[in-house]
């Protein structure tokens, strides 16, 4: 039996690897329900001390940190305001994934738009007329928010100011890698 040059066939994927990558990790995620991690990515090894802290974000009375896990990737955890001030994690790429859709994808200018996906469920809609907010439902714990429409806006507008950060850019591309986002 003769096996092939491996150098060659190694020089002849290079420039697809990538790609091929992505769809290993994707295909390995489906199958294991778990990432398929490169030791040499940004996002391996996050319990290291050679990972400096990730910056906190505010937009008006909202907040978001992120938290360094070494199972998830990372968590956001979003303040909210108030008396009561409470805290709610978004844990792991793929419902991180997920919430950002919805917030990109849920227009406050129409109502009835309907969300439905794995970890949560939101529409839109308002008790009052010409004032629409986003109703959102945590599927695994339950957890329920009703959100203006101003409120929304400015959780919107938090995201993408923190996804513009190069510190959790880095590690957001790292993971998508990792997950086979293609």
């Amino acid at each position: 039996m003769e096996f092939p040059n491996v150098e060659k066939l190694n020089e002849a994927l290079w420039p697809y690897w990538p790609i091929l990558w992505r769809s290993c990790a994707r295909g390995h995620y489906f199958h294991h329900a778990l990432p398929l991690h490169d030791p040499n990515s940004p996002a391996g090894n996050l319990d290291t001390a050679y990972h400096p802290p990730l910056p906190t974000f505010e937009e008006g009375e909202y907040r978001l940190e992120f938290v360094r896990s070494p199972s998830e990737g990372f968590s956001v955890w979003l303040s909210f305001p108030g008396r009561l001030s409470p805290l709610y994690p978004v844990d792991g790429y793929p419902k991180i994934s997920e919430f950002r859709t919805i917030l990109e994808r849920l227009d406050v200018k129409r109502e009835l738009i309907f969300w439905e996906g794995r970890y949560f469920l939101a529409y839109t809609g308002g008790a009052e007329r010409e004032v629409i907010g986003v109703n959102f439902r945590a599927r695994d714990n339950g957890i329920t928010f009703n959100f203006r429409g101003e409120d929304w806006q400015a959780i919107k507008k938090l995201f993408r100011r923190a996804w513009q950060a190069p510190e959790v850019r880095r590690l957001w591309d790292a993971l998508a890698l990792e997950y086979g986002e293609l």
